[in-house]
């Protein structure tokens, strides 16, 4: 079996009394991308940062490609890892046109590195802008140019802190499927660190979420999506309706039926508000108001419990009942 492209065994990093990150182990396999989301201060930069090589860590160890490159004991320098960064400032020469950052660092003969660099700025549909300089290119073409810098050398793993914020909707769609597709054309693995969660959701392949410098859950982005462990989990991947409840005996009875749950006491009661609808029975409530939102509406119930949104197929007012299949719903710990 091949040796995961990264792997992180109770990986520490503390500054003074505090945990930005608190043992975390996970791996990645090879040529597969990751998110990493949480809240600000959740650690994922710094988790970035300590695999690139920027920090050391003070307890756990790192490994890409099956070499130890990070522990208390050991040190490799990033240059030394095959590991690529794209930071959200991009970082390019603006003495350098678009080819001489590309081909950079890049190795063989002049001739070489210039006819590779070409061929990436090729791959991005910047060939014809070779000769330009960063502030000649638009905010799309610099990232471009980013990622071509950073994928010429064939890294074992890209890591992009943010790279995608600065750009408005349409270039970060545009730019963001480029970056899939090259990845994948190189096989090169990834760690993304995004806050915007429908950017995950559309690019990786697993998304691990951080929560005070601890990891919480690892899972595909359905498997977060449908099955989040904690309330901060489900609400980084969407909208989300959370009511209290009490699981006693192994159970919660909620509004829309009994669920088991693994944990007793207070909990909350999770559901996506495109797992509700109206129906003839259910729990009584009445519309506040409905809202467009692309693919339909979103509806606010007031309900006994409190307050719900509903996703509907087409606008809706006056008093409701909201239903749901009790498998829907997720039982959360406070």
């Amino acid at each position: 079996m091949a040796e995961p492209a990264i792997r992180l065994d109770r990986i520490t990093r503390r500054f003074g009394a505090r945990a930005a990150v608190d043992g975390v182990s996970l791996s990645l396999a090879e040529g597969r991308i990751l998110a990493l989301l949480g809240p600000s201060g959740g650690g994922k930069t710094t988790l970035l940062r300590l695999i690139a090589g920027l920090e050391a860590p003070d307890a756990g160890s790192l490994s890409i490609s099956g070499r130890v490159v990070a522990s208390p004991d050991v040190w490799m320098p990033v240059e030394q890892r095959g590991v690529a960064l794209v930071f959200q400032d991009l970082a390019l020469f603006p003495h350098m046109t678009a080819l001489q950052n590309v081909a950079f660092g890049l190795a063989g003969t002049k001739g070489a590195r210039r006819a590779d660099a070409l061929a990436w700025l090729d791959r991005v549909g910047l060939a014809d802008l070779a000769n330009r300089y960063p502030h000649a290119l638009s905010g799309g073409e610099q990232q471009r140019v980013a990622l071509a810098r950073a994928l010429a050398p064939r890294p074992r793993v890209v890591l992009f802190d943010e790279p995608f914020s600065a750009l408005d909707a349409h270039l970060r769609q545009s730019v963001r499927d480029d970056v899939v597709r090259l990845l994948r054309d190189s096989g090169s693995s990834a760690v993304i660190v995004t806050h915007d969660a429908q950017e995950a959701m559309g690019m990786v392949d697993e998304i691990a979420i951080l929560e005070g410098g601890r990891l919480v859950q690892m899972d595909t982005p359905r498997g977060v999506y449908d099955q989040p462990v904690t309330a901060t989990a489900a609400r980084l991947l969407g909208p989300v309706n959370l009511l209290p409840g009490e699981a006693r005996g192994g159970a919660v009875q909620t509004p829309f039926g009994r669920v088991a749950s693994t944990v007793e006491g207070p909990v909350q009661v999770a559901i996506r508000p495109e797992r509700l609808h109206l129906a003839e029975v259910g729990l009584a409530g009445r519309i506040l108001d409905c809202a467009f939102a692309g693919e339909g509406w979103i509806a606010t119930v007031e309900t006994s419990p409190g307050l719900l949104r509903v996703r509907l197929t087409a606008p809706a007012e006056g008093p409701v009942h909201v239903a749901a299949d009790p498998g829907a719903v997720r039982i959360l710990p406070l």
